[in-house]
């Protein structure tokens, strides 16, 4: 997979759930144990998950690795010796599995998501902790810049929040920034999913482990990889493919030019995904990424509005009606946030705008800051 994925883009604690595993009669174990023993031997992911697509199983695999291609046969071969180390690994990672409620879904189990199936490099196996359920429900990605403005992490979240509550599950990697807003702001309304770059049981980043628990109550976190596998750079763009395959559509927020997420815009269009893009500030350089996409057919979208309709789904009447962040405001006060964007402006340049001497207006800009409407970085001024 990593040399894969290096040919096809030249450009990257413990959360406990109360539901019971899906897996729980005793032929999981001779299933996940082999698996598991062959992706701590190293064994290249991709003919494991052909040949698991194609119906064998990973007990199969192990007994007759012939069908694999010579080099990879090798590799199992030398499985047959209970004394390899990757038997130790394989035992140690299905303990976790089972203290944490970790559950390993196959092509052939009935919770599998079909959708993942037909496309180019689907995984062959996914490790969920969660709702399993949640899998096969309708979903939309939201993915985005790790260091988002203010503005777009607010948008994120209302995206996200607008869009559970008609019922879409809202798929992302977890990731600072964008990623976890969307979570967040799913989580209001309805159900989410983190695809990861890591192990279950090694989760990455580690400031987001209560974020990770969350998720897995109201939705389920993703990965194809061993519960004790760490995050590796080429883990990120390999798991991209899984966030847009899952969905129906990919939404990127907000992205520079070397942003990941245009990775996972890239995956969507190969996988006949829709691939839309939030526009923002042409000064804004983390939102060239989303410009790009725009000029190279990217649907453009403002809004849940913009997004549900592309997606055949009208918006409802609550949200159309909903107050628009702002319009309690009277006063100076609105004057103030009206002058006020994404892009940061100074103290001196909002005094010119508005004609008011800077004593008068520091009292209310200090009351919007607790209030939570506006953000200040020294003599700089945005909406938050």
């Amino acid at each position: 997979m990593k040399d894969l994925l290096l040919d096809l883009f030249d450009n990257s604690a413990k959360p406990q759930v109360n539901s019971q595993p899906h897996n729980s009669n005793p032929q999981d174990s001779k299933q996940c144990l082999p698996l598991l023993a062959m992706l701590h031997a190293g064994i290249s992911y991709q003919p494991l998950a052909e040949r698991l697509h194609q119906g064998m199983q990973p007990s199969a695999l192990l007994n007759s690795p012939s069908c694999l291609p010579s080099s990879v046969a090798e590799l199992v071969r030398a499985l047959s010796s209970k004394s390899h180390s990757a038997w130790q690994q394989a035992e140690r990672s299905l303990a976790l599995m089972q203290e944490r409620n970790i559950q390993l879904l196959l092509p052939n189990d009935p919770c599998w998501p079909q959708q993942l199936s037909p496309l180019p490099q689907a995984p062959g196996w996914l490790f969920v902790q969660g709702q399993v359920r949640v899998l096969a429900k309708p979903q939309l990605a939201l993915v985005g810049s790790r260091h988002a403005s203010a503005a777009a992490l607010r948008r994120a979240a209302q995206l996200a929040e607008q869009l559970a509550h008609h019922g879409w599950v809202v798929t992302s990697g977890m990731a600072l920034g964008i990623d976890a807003k969307a979570h967040l702001g799913a989580m209001v309304q309805g159900h989410t999913l983190a695809v990861l770059g890591s192990g279950l049981a090694n989760l990455y980043p580690k400031r987001h482990l209560a974020l990770a628990k969350q998720i897995a109550e109201q939705g389920a976190l993703i990965s194809e990889y061993p519960p004790t596998e760490a995050a590796l750079n080429w883990h990120f763009p390999a798991r991209n493919r899984i966030i847009s395959g899952l969905a129906q559509g990919v939404v990127v927020v907000e992205a520079d030019l070397r942003s990941g997420s245009l990775i996972t815009a890239r995956w969507a269009l190969e996988q006949g995904r829709e691939v839309m893009a939030m526009p923002g500030s042409p000064d804004n350089p983390n939102a060239r990424g989303c410009h790009q996409l725009i000029k190279q057919g990217a649907a453009l979208v403002n809004d849940a509005e913009d997004v549900l309709a592309l997606m055949g789904t009208q918006l409802a009447s609550p949200l159309q009606q909903e107050q628009q962040p702002g319009s309690a405001l009277k006063g100076l006060a609105k004057l103030i946030w009206q002058e006020l964007d994404e892009v940061p402006i100074s103290l001196d340049a909002l005094c010119l705008r508005l004609d008011r001497p800077l004593a008068q207006l520091l009292p209310v800009i200090l009351q919007l800051q607790l209030d939570g409407y506006i953000a200040q970085q020294g003599q700089w001024l945005s909406r938050a």
